[in-house]
């Protein structure tokens, strides 16, 4: 687990309850901002009688938090299920630890959908719970400003660029709230979506995910099959609805770029993804990187 996730986690319980944090200035009407550290602040909102609704910035990042004195203080995934208004409920995962439940906004569509919506339903770990959001745009621009960071409306995700000779894959060259370019492609699946990005020491790092995922945080391993052939064994880091794996082979990155499809081989299944494209999209974050 990250160690923002860690804060999130370990340290926000107590002070949603207790409001214990440090005092924030300029409060929106129906929230309670609360400065956890210097990288996170809170602002605990609306009740339903059985569980209280909270939005934070953890760093550059919006998150939704639900808690409840009877959630599980255990860490484990849930699919949760929002409907904001009368539009139709969506599913997105959450993590869950020490009575709360964790929803990432980040800074784009699911953010600006809590700010512009009157209410929300939200049905996770067996309760069915309504809240007003009243003020939660002000709410997050209050905890932005409380953890030092841009507003959403200040800065806003940005949508991603199609790759030339990339087929499906497409280019954020940053993200929003983070002053440093990301320089990440990605392909979305029908079962998976695949990110391409590069770490410190200018490794690849391999990502695989799907938004209706639940898979917690913590380490795995995985095979991966390259255009049909043996698969090879990789690690992985697992965060929320995502995994992954800095590819450290020269070889196997060498055969990743002229791959037309991938085999993803897990303990409870197999996926395969066509990823036409990939040796562009490998160029494209290197040429980003360099700052071209």
């Amino acid at each position: 687990m990250s160690g923002v996730k860690k804060i999130a986690v370990a340290a926000l319980w107590a002070t949603l309850l207790a409001n214990q944090g440090l005092a924030a200035p300029a409060v929106p009407i129906g929230w309670t901002v609360s400065k956890i550290n210097e990288m996170t602040c809170v602002a605990s909102g609306p009740t339903d009688g059985q569980a209280q609704l909270s939005l934070a910035a953890i760093g550059p990042q919006f998150v939704m938090l639900i808690s409840a004195p009877d959630f599980s203080d255990e860490q484990m995934g849930y699919q949760a299920q929002l409907a904001f208004d009368h539009h139709p409920a969506v599913f997105t995962p959450g993590l869950g630890s020490a009575g709360i439940i964790q929803i990432r906004m980040g800074r784009g569509e699911s953010a600006w959908t809590v700010v512009k919506s009157s209410r929300i339903a939200i049905t996770v770990a067996g309760k069915s719970l309504h809240f007003p959001l009243a003020n939660s745009g002000a709410a997050l621009d209050a905890v932005a400003r409380c953890a030092g960071v841009a507003t959403l409306a200040q800065d806003p995700e940005k949508p991603a660029v199609p790759i030339p000779g990339g087929g499906k894959w497409t280019l954020n060259v940053r993200l929003a709230g983070v002053p440093t370019r990301a320089c990440s492609a990605r392909l979305p699946g029908d079962q998976i979506d695949t990110m391409l990005s590069l770490n410190k020491a200018g490794k690849l790092v391999l990502t695989g995910g799907h938004p209706d995922w639940t898979i917690g945080t913590g380490d795995t391993t995985f095979g991966l099959s390259v255009d049909g052939a043996p698969a090879v064994t990789l690690k992985a880091g697992l965060l929320d609805n995502i995994f992954l794996s800095s590819i450290h082979d020269d070889k196997l990155v060498e055969r990743m770029r002229h791959a037309k499809t991938f085999d993803w081989i897990f303990p409870k299944g197999r996926i395969h993804s066509d990823v036409t494209g990939l040796g562009a999209a490998l160029d494209a974050i290197r040429k980003c990187r360099a700052g071209a």
